[in-house]
């Protein structure tokens, strides 16, 4: 399973905008979220205000090896995304524009079709009220 870049919206608002890798760079956890596995993802040290250095997601590295039922739920199929009148380019420029996320939902596997499903069911939350 590929991360899921909505993951970085989950990022408290009050935490700094970048991590620190093994190597000491720094990466913006946003770009983190889009680009890097889970086992990455797992390695970066956050200065969490309040609680000092910590790795919030060390508990993400065995999502590389996890491989979800193309039929579980929370996954969605384009066909199933267009019957509700959204279309994949509609979730991938309101994940740009809204948030700065880059989505690519061009693929119709297990891991986008969850991909698909949690940006479904935010861009509701988002644009319903």
């Amino acid at each position: 399973m590929k991360p899921n870049p909505l993951a970085a919206l989950d990022i408290p608002a009050n935490w700094p905008k970048t991590g620190t890798l093994p190597n000491g760079k720094k990466i913006d956890l946003k770009e983190a979220w889009q680009t890097m596995s889970h086992a990455g993802i797992a390695m970066i040290a956050v200065d969490v205000p309040g609680q000092g250095s910590a790795h919030p997601w060390r508990n993400v590295d065995g999502l590389d090896d996890f491989e979800l039922d193309p039929d579980v739920e929370g996954s969605l199929s384009r066909e199933e995304l267009e019957s509700n009148g959204v279309f994949d380019s509609t979730l991938e420029g309101w994940a740009r524009d809204e948030h700065g996320i880059r989505l690519d939902l061009s693929k119709d596997d297990a891991d986008t079709r969850a991909i698909r499903g949690d940006a479904y069911r935010r861009y509701l939350a988002e644009t319903e009220w």
